[in-house]
């Protein structure tokens, strides 16, 4: 069986989906693990490959050619908007589900979450098999999301089929906005869409604010999440640097937009990261891979910007590093409860 197709072969690929199977596809923000929303046979093996909890939500794509409407219901009218300023691109949006969704994208809940990909290969793809597709990022729940084909082998190895689209331009998962209320929405998970973004194009008729507890569950809102399996952590100066390479006898990988001159700073390796957000976004899941991949004890990620368009970044690092870093506190705590008063 031949693993990787070609982005020629889009027929070859719906046929795959058509016949109840799954097969990994390109998109602008990451690979998703794609199956036919009307095949249930395929939509359970999503969660099987990926050993994701079936109450956690699915997000559909949908292609040019068809209508938002026949897979959500009381559509707010500011949604033309958005989907106007915004599709095809990294924009997905909560709405109230219609019959057409299956529990199985659902996970249960009365909502649904839909995007159009700004990628030629899984816009045609769609179009090709005529029905949306469900398709999570194509790795193991919780883990680096994957953003070329290899990254989706180095998953999956031969249990799953690759549709070839290149490197995902993004690099990071969509903003996702809760818009199920006339006059209110809600980032739920940032990404490269801001809230300034969304702001300037729903005026001041719409509140935009970010996520509360009552929200829907979404995907990516765990508290641990694209995670790397080494420990992995962020750091803010050099002291916290200096305190991390003690700990593992400067066995690190860091990724820094510092550059180590001279090689002043021991360490492993030193993959050196971007400047604009857009590039680091670009870079930042397969930088991790790459240190994961590495001999390299654990990874040091030195703290980017905080300006208001890093956010989506800064989702991702604080929660592939949540782990890490609270079992770091916890040896803190108790290094400090065994030093005498």
């Amino acid at each position: 069986m031949k693993l990787i197709l070609n982005p020629d072969e889009i027929v070859v690929a719906a046929n795959v989906l058509k016949s109840g199977h799954v097969i990994a596809i390109p998109t602008e923000t990451v690979y998703g693990l794609a199956a036919d929303i009307t095949q249930e046979q395929a939509l359970r093996q999503i969660f099987a490959l990926k050993h994701r909890p079936t109450e956690h939500p699915l997000i559909i794509h949908i292609a040019k050619d068809m209508n938002l409407s026949d897979y959500a219901v009381n559509i707010p009218d500011y949604v033309q908007a958005l989907t106007k300023a915004f599709w095809p691109g990294p924009l997905t949006l909560i709405l109230e589900k219609s019959n057409k969704v299956s529990y199985w994208v659902t996970g249960g809940q009365d909502t649904v979450g839909i995007r159009m990909p700004n990628h030629p290969v899984a816009l045609a793809l769609i179009e090709q098999v005529g029905a949306p597709l469900a398709a999570p990022s194509a790795n193991q729940f919780g883990k680096v999301s994957p953003t070329s084909s290899q990254h989706v082998l180095d998953e999956f190895g031969t249990s799953v089929r690759v549709l070839e689209g290149g490197e995902c331009m993004v690099g990071i998962e969509s903003t996702i906005l809760d818009a199920t209320e006339p006059t209110q929405c809600r980032i739920l998970r940032p990404g490269m869409i801001t809230i300034e973004d969304i702001q300037k194009v729903v005026g001041d008729r719409v509140l935009v604010t970010v996520g509360s507890k009552q929200s829907p569950q979404v995907s990516g809102s765990l508290k641990y999440h694209y995670e790397p399996s080494k420990p992995t952590y962020l750091y803010e100066n050099e002291q916290e640097l200096a305190f991390l390479q003690a700990l593992y006898s400067a066995e690190l990988c860091i990724l820094a937009q510092a550059t180590n001159t001279n090689e002043s700073v021991e360490c492993l390796q030193w993959i050196q990261m971007p400047t604009t957000v857009e590039q680091y976004a670009q870079k930042l899941y397969e930088s991790l891979r790459r240190a994961d991949q590495s001999s390299c004890q654990a990874i040091a990620i030195q703290a980017p910007s905080r300006a208001v368009l890093w956010n989506g970044i800064w989702d991702r690092l604080l929660k592939s590093t949540a782990k890490s870093q609270h079992h770091l506190k916890e040896m803190n705590h108790a290094m400090m409860a065994d030093i005498p008063s």
